[in-house]
Protein backbone atom coordinates (compact mmCIF):
# COMPACT_ATOMS: atom_id res chain seq x y z
CA UNK A 1 0.00 0.00 0.00
CA UNK A 2 2.46 2.51 0.75
CA UNK A 3 4.41 1.63 -2.75
CA UNK A 4 1.36 3.06 -4.95
CA UNK A 5 0.99 5.91 -2.77
CA UNK A 6 4.88 7.08 -3.30
CA UNK A 7 4.49 6.08 -7.03
CA UNK A 8 1.21 8.02 -7.12
CA UNK A 9 3.38 10.97 -5.86
CA UNK A 10 6.03 10.78 -7.91
CA UNK A 11 3.69 10.28 -11.11
CA UNK A 12 2.07 13.33 -10.48
CA UNK A 13 4.99 15.28 -9.52
CA UNK A 14 6.23 14.22 -12.52
CA UNK A 15 3.28 14.74 -14.91
CA UNK A 16 3.16 17.96 -13.60
CA UNK A 17 6.66 18.18 -14.46
CA UNK A 18 6.15 17.33 -17.83
CA UNK A 19 3.98 20.96 -18.42
CA UNK A 20 7.34 22.17 -19.28
CA UNK A 21 7.95 19.86 -22.35
CA UNK A 22 6.35 22.47 -25.05
CA UNK A 23 4.30 21.21 -27.88
CA UNK A 24 1.54 23.02 -30.62
CA UNK A 25 -1.74 20.91 -31.16
CA UNK A 26 -4.29 21.97 -33.43
CA UNK A 27 -7.99 22.55 -32.45
CA UNK A 28 -11.14 23.51 -33.88
CA UNK A 29 -12.91 26.36 -32.07
CA UNK A 30 -16.75 26.07 -33.01
CA UNK A 31 -18.32 29.59 -33.00
CA UNK A 32 -14.85 31.66 -33.42
CA UNK A 33 -14.68 33.22 -36.16
CA UNK A 34 -10.44 32.73 -36.34
CA UNK A 35 -10.65 29.39 -36.01
CA UNK A 36 -13.47 27.42 -37.69
CA UNK A 37 -10.92 25.52 -40.01
CA UNK A 38 -8.48 24.77 -37.12
CA UNK A 39 -5.93 26.97 -35.53
CA UNK A 40 -2.60 25.53 -33.75
CA UNK A 41 -2.58 26.60 -30.17
CA UNK A 42 0.88 26.46 -27.59
CA UNK A 43 0.04 23.54 -25.39
CA UNK A 44 2.22 21.57 -22.74
CA UNK A 45 2.84 17.91 -21.34
CA UNK A 46 3.84 15.03 -22.32
CA UNK A 47 3.52 12.55 -23.75
CA UNK A 48 -0.17 13.86 -23.79
CA UNK A 49 -0.60 17.83 -24.24
CA UNK A 50 -2.84 18.52 -21.18
CA UNK A 51 -2.26 22.20 -20.98
CA UNK A 52 -3.37 24.10 -23.99
CA UNK A 53 -3.34 27.89 -24.74
CA UNK A 54 -7.01 29.29 -24.15
CA UNK A 55 -8.45 30.98 -27.30
CA UNK A 56 -9.08 34.25 -26.54
CA UNK A 57 -8.24 34.54 -22.50
CA UNK A 58 -4.72 33.90 -21.72
CA UNK A 59 -2.10 35.82 -23.16
CA UNK A 60 -1.21 34.48 -26.68
CA UNK A 61 1.95 32.27 -27.21
CA UNK A 62 2.39 31.23 -23.47
CA UNK A 63 1.01 28.24 -21.83
CA UNK A 64 1.48 27.37 -17.83
CA UNK A 65 0.09 25.77 -14.57
CA UNK A 66 -0.26 28.94 -12.93
CA UNK A 67 -2.72 30.08 -15.83
CA UNK A 68 -3.92 26.62 -15.96
CA UNK A 69 -5.26 26.44 -12.50
CA UNK A 70 -6.85 30.31 -12.39
CA UNK A 71 -8.68 29.57 -15.43
CA UNK A 72 -6.16 30.70 -18.20
CA UNK A 73 -5.44 28.01 -19.87
CA UNK A 74 -7.10 25.01 -20.80
CA UNK A 75 -6.28 22.02 -18.50
CA UNK A 76 -8.00 18.68 -20.23
CA UNK A 77 -8.77 16.50 -17.46
CA UNK A 78 -8.63 13.21 -19.75
CA UNK A 79 -5.30 13.97 -20.90
CA UNK A 80 -3.95 14.62 -17.51
CA UNK A 81 -4.87 11.42 -16.23
CA UNK A 82 -3.65 9.30 -19.06
CA UNK A 83 -0.11 11.37 -18.73
CA UNK A 84 -0.41 10.32 -15.06
CA UNK A 85 -1.14 6.69 -16.10
CA UNK A 86 1.67 6.60 -18.21
CA UNK A 87 4.06 7.56 -15.53
CA UNK A 88 2.86 5.37 -12.52
CA UNK A 89 3.50 2.56 -15.78
CA UNK A 90 7.25 3.99 -15.99
CA UNK A 91 7.15 3.67 -12.33
CA UNK A 92 5.63 0.68 -11.56
CA UNK A 93 7.94 -1.43 -14.76
CA UNK A 94 11.24 0.59 -13.21
CA UNK A 95 10.52 0.01 -9.78
CA UNK A 96 9.32 -4.33 -10.73
CA UNK A 97 12.65 -4.01 -12.78
CA UNK A 98 15.18 -2.98 -10.30
CA UNK A 99 13.51 -5.31 -7.81
CA UNK A 100 14.00 -8.39 -10.00
CA UNK A 101 17.96 -7.22 -10.45
CA UNK A 102 18.29 -6.95 -6.93
CA UNK A 103 16.82 -10.33 -6.28
CA UNK A 104 19.78 -11.74 -8.89
CA UNK A 105 22.33 -10.39 -7.32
Amino acid sequence: MKKIVVYSLVAVFATLLSSLVPRGVNAVIPGSMDCEAGCTFVAAGWPWAYLVDHHGISPRGSVSLVLGSLGDDHISNADFLLTFLFWLAVLVCVGNGIKRWRSRI
